[in-house]
C-alpha cells in the first residue's frame, strides 16, 4: 500500500460520497456550484420542523476540535456541536462573513459535519468505534466537503492563476 493511500477513502466508498453529495444538493436545493454552509446551517435553524438536524455551539468543546456531530437515535435527530470560540473573533464578533481564509474554516468544518450526517457516520457513537473507524469516517467527511464545496467539474473547468483565487472562489481555506 502506499503512503498516500492512507489519505484516501476506500475505493468502494466512492459512489456513496458522490451519492451523498448529490443527495445534499438535492435536499437544500443547490444549484450553484459555490456553496456557502453558514447560509445552510441558519436556514435549518429557521426551519428546525423541516430538517432533522439542530445547529448549536458551545464552549465545552476542546480547543482542537472545531465541530462534532452526534445522532439522537430516540428523537431521530442529528446535532451538529460547533465550538463557539471557532465562532467569534477576539473582539467577540461573529466570523460569519468569510472576509479572511481562517474563517472560511467553518464553511469547511460544517460541510465536513454534514458529510458525516449524509454518510451516516453518527449512527455509531464514536466511543463504539476504533480509531481506524473514526479515521476512515473522518477521511470520508473531509471527501464529502471537498466535493461538495469544489465540485470537480467546476475547478477543472475555471481558469485560476493561484490557489488564493481558488479558496476565495470555493469560500474555503488555502489548506482545503
Amino acid at each position: 500500500m502506499n503512503s498516500l493511500d492512507s489519505y484516501r477513502i476506500q475505493p468502494h466508498r466512492e459512489f456513496m460520497v458522490d451519492r451523498a453529495v448529490r443527495t445534499f444538493r438535492k435536499d437544500f436545493g443547490l444549484l450553484s456550484p459555490i456553496v456557502d454552509c453558514v447560509e445552510i446551517a441558519k436556514l435549518i435553524n429557521q426551519k428546525p420542523d423541516r430538517f432533522n438536524i439542530r445547529i448549536k455551539s458551545s464552549v465545552e468543546l476542546s480547543p482542537n476540535i472545531f465541530a462534532h456531530t452526534i445522532y439522537a437515535k430516540e428523537f431521530d435527530l442529528y446535532y451538529i456541536i460547533i465550538n463557539r470560540s471557532q465562532l467569534i473573533d477576539k473582539y467577540g464578533r461573529a466570523k460569519y462573513h468569510f472576509r479572511k481564509s481562517s474563517d472560511r474554516v467553518l464553511n469547511f468544518a460544517l460541510a465536513h459535519e454534514f458529510g458525516h450526517i449524509y454518510l451516516a457516520h453518527a449512527h455509531i457513537p464514536i466511543s463504539k468505534k476504533n480509531p481506524k473507524d473514526n479515521y476512515d469516517d473522518d477521511l470520508e467527511a473531509d471527501e464529502f466537503a471537498g466535493r461538495l464545496l469544489m465540485p470537480e467539474r467546476s475547478m477543472m473547468s475555471a481558469n485560476f492563476s493561484d490557489l488564493n483565487l481558488v479558496a476565495k472562489t470555493f469560500k474555503v481555506s488555502l489548506s482545503a
